[in-house]
């Protein structure tokens, strides 16, 4: 009796801890969607004015703007492009390293291309530029998308690698008796096992092409520009138009959100790939 009463108050306080954690990570999403809504002279009265009449005023001056809706398809592109090129490119190696039977170049390789992602990025981004610059690639959707891949690869390598470890040796076997060749026990067998993974790899690179500011801020001017780009472009020192900032970033949310909740029953299966093995 004293146990289940423990268990009850336990999950109670659980629950209600949970969420508090889940309102204060909302909070700042609130507070940017509730000041999209608002007319200027409402953004930023001090106390804060929570009942108001809210306008779109602002989502209508972004839509109509050439720049932010060619930033957001700008955006799309080389989300998309460079994390579907990146993991076209990246199974195989990714197979490769974690199958073959030479623990030395396995293990070493393996290091080699994550250490590739440590690199800070400040640290490759002049040579881009004057490679770029001499190519006349200079704010292209091309250079987003060349870097971006470059950036992608190795983590992509890294993550596949690790889904592709937990398949068991056992079907390796299994479908060499079966006479399988190599190639087709990896398009056959490994590849539907792990697609739960891919998503997820997939969705990693989605994440940093779609959020990455450093790259685009230093490569584009109008053509090219990004979502993130674009956001900045609504500040100043002279004044900052809280209306448009807050409505670009709930815009620049949305995409990304709703891809999420398509894949998520792939995000959940990823994560969770090899536990139970």
């Amino acid at each position: 009796m004293q146990r289940n009463s423990y268990k009850k108050i336990s999950t109670i306080l659980f629950t209600v801890l949970g969420v508090i954690l889940l309102l204060f990570a909302l909070f700042p999403v609130y507070w940017l969607v509730q000041l999209s809504l608002k007319i200027p002279r409402e953004a930023l009265v001090m106390p804060p004015k929570w009942f108001f009449i809210p306008i779109v005023d602002n989502y209508v001056a972004l839509v109509r703007s050439g720049n932010f809706t060619r930033a957001l398809l700008n955006s799309l592109i080389v989300m998309a492009v460079p994390s579907f090129l990146s993991l076209v490119a990246s199974l195989p190696m990714a197979y490769g390293l974690s199958k073959t039977s030479a623990r030395v170049v396995r293990d070493n390789l393996s290091f080699w291309v994550l250490s590739l992602r440590m690199l800070p990025p400040i640290v490759v981004l002049i040579p881009f530029y004057v490679m770029f610059t001499r190519a006349g690639l200079m704010d292209t959707v091309w250079a987003l998308i060349i870097i971006y891949l470059t950036v992608d690869m190795p983590i992509a390598v890294w993550l596949l690698k690790g889904f592709f470890d937990d398949v068991p040796y056992e079907t390796i076997a299994a479908a060499k008796i079966d006479g399988y060749s190599e190639w087709e026990i990896f398009y056959k067998i490994h590849v539907p096992i792990i697609k739960s993974g891919i998503v997820v790899t997939g969705m990693m690179c989605a994440i940093f092409n779609w959020a990455e500011f450093l790259f685009a801020m230093t490569l584009t001017d109008h053509k090219a520009l990004t979502i993130p780009v674009a956001i900045f472009q609504y500040m100043s020192f002279g004044r900052i138009n809280w209306g448009l900032l807050a409505s670009a970033g709930v815009l620049g949310i949305v995409p990304m959100l709703i891809f999420m909740i398509v894949i998520r029953k792939h995000l959940v299966r990823g994560m969770t790939l090899g536990v139970a093995k």
